[in-house]
């Protein structure tokens, strides 16, 4: 059984709650903006990206005046929340002209200016895609600017009652090209449904801010296996990961696959799609959905150099008796090595040793992954995270990506349990983001006052 490794702290600075205990090599968690101070409650907080000037850049998807807003977070001279700024708010009365609804899903291109999506309304009812101008100076303001509207084509209601369509992660190459996953789409005749659909827009056409996007390969819809976490190599392949595809059956439900779609050969050709690997072939003997190989997995997915693939699945993993009680894991850390075409367990999130004490503090449920730069995979994980088998609601964990050791980066998150209440952000909504200093940023769905009550989402810092 793996040990845990203990980095976490209980020290949050100002803007955040302490819960009083500081290791030697601890991390800190900061609140730097909460969804409380808004007019809306309990609001959903979008993904941060960390951007030029120390800045981050946030979105609430129903900001505003419920159509959605983007804004910038500065750190201020006094530790604490950070000052926002609104950049743009969608408005209702807008309705076909500006989109609404903006995605979390946000990134940069080669000259720092930061794209989105959103979800509803353009031209089309599609939804519309998004740039905001970087300014030259700290002092200056981003710029929004309404690149397009999507065409009828990448309607996504399909998914829309599940809260599993519109738009997944968009990526750029060096040459300033545009890449999306959409979650939901329709044939060009719009005469059918498919699972999803990977696109490209040109520099050319993002410049211009016309032209459609060219679909470069849709997924067809057989089983709603719900292509997400959209990954691109330097080869330009592209990665994700289906949770509920694949041949394998766990309650009914396709146990997840790992899918790559690579560019044609040759000129003209078409994109092919391949499963490098299927979840729950590991299957243990005692049964109880007990896949080995974990089943569900969350995107995105992380590329190292050499081509190996790592992710995580939010449920499966080894099960053992404990006494008259059979544990399974609370999900597990991959990697695939597309070298060799091997598949191997990280680390398996498990609740109890084989002794019955207590394994990774009840961790459980790891979101997507990101490379940290030190040879060690970074996720959080929506629930557990405590110190001593107490429940705690969120944490970020890494491992080594030749496995090992689980460490606990940071685990000073609230608990909302119904019995025991501590103040402060519960259940990570959002992958980790890291910037070029090492901090890692994210969202929660939630944030647990002093009085139980839940005020909403939060954008935190953890400091190594």
């Amino acid at each position: 059984m793996f040990d845990i490794v203990r980095r976490y702290s209980f020290v949050v600075a100002a803007g955040a709650w302490c819960l009083c205990a500081t290791p030697a090599g601890a991390s800190t968690l900061t609140v730097i903006y909460s969804a409380s101070v808004e007019k809306v409650p309990n609001q959903p907080v979008g993904a941060p990206l960390p951007v030029a000037f120390g800045q981050i850049i946030g979105v609430l998807p129903n900001g505003g005046d419920g159509s959605g807003e983007v804004f910038t977070l500065a750190p201020r001279e006094s530790k604490g929340l950070y000052k926002k700024t609104v950049i743009h708010a969608w408005l209702a009365a807008d309705g076909a002209t500006d989109g609404r609804a903006p995605s979390s899903d946000l990134t940069t291109d080669p000259h720092g200016n930061v794209w989105g999506t959103t979800e509803g309304n353009g031209a089309n009812g599609t939804g519309t895609l998004y740039e905001l101008l970087r300014p030259a100076t700290a002092s200056g303001s981003w710029t929004y600017r309404l690149v397009m509207s999507f065409p009828a084509q990448f309607y996504h209601g399909i998914y829309s009652n599940g809260g599993d369509g519109g738009f997944d992660t968009l990526t750029f190459d060096g040459a300033g090209n545009l890449y999306g996953l959409l979650r939901g789409s329709l044939t060009s005749d719009l005469s059918a449904n498919l699972d999803g659909t990977i696109f490209e827009l040109t520099a050319a056409q993002l410049a211009a801010g016309s032209g459609a996007p060219e679909v470069l390969y849709s997924f067809p819809l057989s089983d709603h296996s719900y292509p997400s976490g959209l990954t691109r190599d330097s080869h330009g392949n592209f990665f994700g990961v289906e949770p509920n595809g694949g041949p394998n059956q766990v309650n009914d439900y396709g146990a997840g696959a790992l899918w790559e779609v690579s560019p044609p050969k040759r000129r003209g050709g078409a994109w092919t799609r391949q499963t490098l690997y299927n979840f729950c072939s590991d299957i243990e003997g005692d049964g109880f959905n007990a896949c080995i190989d974990g089943y569900g997995p969350y995107g995105p997915v992380a590329v190292d150099a050499g081509g190996t693939i790592y992710g995580s699945t939010f449920f499966g993993g080894l099960c053992q008796w404990v006494g008259y009680v059979y544990y399974c894991g609370n999900g597990i850390l991959w990697s695939y090595a597309q070298a060799t075409g091997s598949f191997a367990v990280l680390h398996t999130l498990l609740a109890y040793n084989i002794d019955g004490s207590p394994a990774d503090y009840d961790i459980l449920n790891p979101g997507g992954v990101v490379l940290n730069g030190k040879g060690e995979v970074v996720t959080a994980v929506q629930n557990g995270g405590a110190l001593d088998n107490t429940p705690i609601n969120g944490g970020v964990i890494d491992v080594g990506t030749a496995g090992g050791a689980i460490g606990v980066i940071n685990n000073s998150f609230g608990v909302n349990n119904g019995e025991l209440q501590a103040p402060g952000p519960i259940t990570p909504s959002s992958p980790p983001v890291l910037d070029k200093q090492g901090r890692i940023y994210g969202a929660t769905s939630g944030n647990i006052t002093a009085t139980g009550a839940n005020n909403g989402g939060v954008i935190y810092m953890i400091t190594p």
